[in-house]
């Protein structure tokens, strides 16, 4: 212990253990003090940017149960998948009895059980306003408004990504997000149940644990998909005949990009797919028949994500040497490459300089720690517009400015595009 602590490190520990508890207490307080007071200027409360649009932002949280599907991730016999999913829906303005949406209590857990960081330091955070209102009313301004469907980052949740998920809204979109149990860090159901993150790491399983994860997040949307489309064709529904099920994207970050990417190499039921810095595994270029998205497609990537230069202990926790984990990487860029060289519909590769894999979250507004406030603002802005003109051209045919065109204002974005222009997709 002494070598650990030093000799006035190990005085210290003595000395606290037999000065009197009155002033045990004192000192105690008094930390508590330093470290509130400091969490508050770590962890302060920040606000999301005005909407974009001309519509405001509904919400409702949905628990959904798959009886066709057992939950392999518990050993209850006949345990049934379920799934918590939340819409975002463009209303005109929020009633009288709409409530306004603070920041999702689960976003806060999430952060705090992932990143072990005490509860009462993330405090702030519950007292961030959204842009969100909890109403049951759609905008009748438009006749149908296209589909998203969204997929997190492992150990994320569905609530992390709202910088982004509001402005799609206000822009005249249908957003479902889905927290996938057991990926997710946590998840909270209506009966005050939760679950907690079980899945394995992708980087530190093996081919076939990836394939099963993928292919249980896969089967998550293709439930919430026909989950959707009842609700669309109820005459009892808010959203009766509203989503145009004919206009539908795919968007997911993390491995929720390797998800929609792996989706969108199987069906054509879609008509883009937006993965924010999702993971290409070899697997999922091994057989060039399907080494190929089969829609219109943007994949947007971070450089530091690339630069990292792992600590021994995330080595440790990941089960990979150096050497292991920089091919990883480079088999990840170069699947990125075999993607966009096979390319059959108009494809976009944006590149953003300095951006972490966070900065496609809200997270970085939570700490300067975490990042600066101008550069979460900045990469928020790129992701959040190339990804609206990009779903403005393929599901609702607007071209006024395309992703590129859009990107040349940003000097950190580096765009790389592949267009089969003979396939012009009209909505």
């Amino acid at each position: 212990m002494v070598n650990v602590l030093g000799v006035e490190g190990l005085s210290v520990i003595i000395y606290f253990l037999f000065i009197p508890t009155v002033m045990k207490v004192s000192i105690c307080i008094s930390f508590l003090f330093i470290v509130c007071g400091l969490s508050g200027c770590l962890f302060p409360k920040f606000s999301f940017p005005p909407l974009s649009g001309s519509y405001k932002v509904g919400t409702q949280s949905l628990h959904l149960t798959d009886s066709t599907r057992e939950e392999s991730f518990t050993p209850t016999p006949n345990d049934k998948r379920e799934i918590m999913l939340s819409l975002y829906y463009p209303i005109d303005a929020p009633s009288d009895t709409a409530t306004a949406l603070k920041y999702p209590e689960s976003a806060v857990t999430v952060s705090q059980k992932m990143s072990g960081i005490p509860g009462f330091v993330l405090t702030n955070l519950e007292n961030v306003e959204t842009n969100s209102f909890v109403q049951k009313r759609l905008s009748a301004r438009e006749q149908t408004f296209p589909l998203i469907i969204f997929s997190p980052g492992i150990g994320g949740c569905r609530f992390q990504y709202l910088f982004l998920i509001e402005q799609w809204v206000s822009q005249g979109y249908i957003v479902a997000t889905i927290d996938h149990p057991y990926d997710a860090g946590y998840v909270q159901f209506p009966n005050g149940r939760s679950v907690d993150f079980k899945s394995a790491w992708p980087m530190a399983a093996n081919d076939s644990v990836n394939q099963q994860q993928t292919q249980i997040r896969m089967d998550d949307i293709t439930f919430v998909k026909g989950f959707l489309t009842k609700l669309n064709l109820s005459a009892r529904s808010m959203f009766h005949s509203k989503i145009d099920m004919t206009r539908m994207a795919l968007v997911g970050h993390s491995y929720g990009g390797t998800t929609i990417t792996r989706i969108l190499q199987q069906t054509t039921d879609f008509k883009a797919g937006i993965s924010l810095e999702g993971l290409v595994f070899d697997w999922m270029v091994a057989d060039p028949a399907t080494a190929v998205v089969k829609t219109p497609f943007m994949n947007i990537n971070a450089s530091e994500t690339f630069a990292h230069k792992p600590k021994k202990s995330e080595l440790k926790q990941l089960r990979k040497t150096k050497d292991e984990y920089n091919a990883f990487f480079n088999s990840y860029r170069k699947n990125l490459q075999t993607l966009s060289d096979n390319a059959q519909k108009d494809y976009y590769w944006l590149w953003m300089q300095g951006a972490q894999h966070l900065s496609f979250t809200d997270v970085p507004l939570y700490s300067p720690i975490i990042d600066t406030k101008e550069n979460a603002v900045v990469y928020h802005r790129i992701v959040v517009g190339s990804t609206i003109c990009f779903l403005d051209q393929y599901l609702k045919g607007k071209k006024e400015q395309t992703v590129d065109a859009y990107a040349r204002n940003y000097p950190e974005v580096t765009v790389k595009t592949c267009r089969q222009l003979s396939d012009t997709i009209k909505p």
